[in-house]
């Protein structure tokens, strides 16, 4: 399945997460009506973190713009990331 980038949660990374990469991009998520296009979640591009956590081996996607949560995500070894463009990634699980 697909999943969505929109959800709630409290911003502040884990105790055990350590920042790994950070950058700034232009969120979307898949318009669950069509299922086929994608709605932007932000206008301009918002910051985007990686963060690991040794302890647990998981690493997580976070970002946050105007205090609303855009992306949490943990990765997991079963998802798929699917180039669907020059500039665009799809994951699911």
């Amino acid at each position: 399945r697909t999943f969505s980038l929109q959800f709630s949660f409290s911003n502040a990374p884990a105790m055990g997460e350590k920042p790994v990469f950070s950058s700034r991009a232009i969120v979307f998520q898949i318009d669950p009506d069509t299922k086929k296009s994608w709605l932007p979640c932000s206008q301009s591009p918002v910051p985007v973190a990686f963060y690991h956590d040794p302890s647990r081996r998981t690493y997580r996607i976070i970002s946050v713009d105007s205090g609303k949560a855009l992306i949490n995500s943990t990765i997991v070894p079963t998802m798929n990331f699917t180039k669907t463009g020059a500039k665009l990634t799809r994951s699911s699980d």
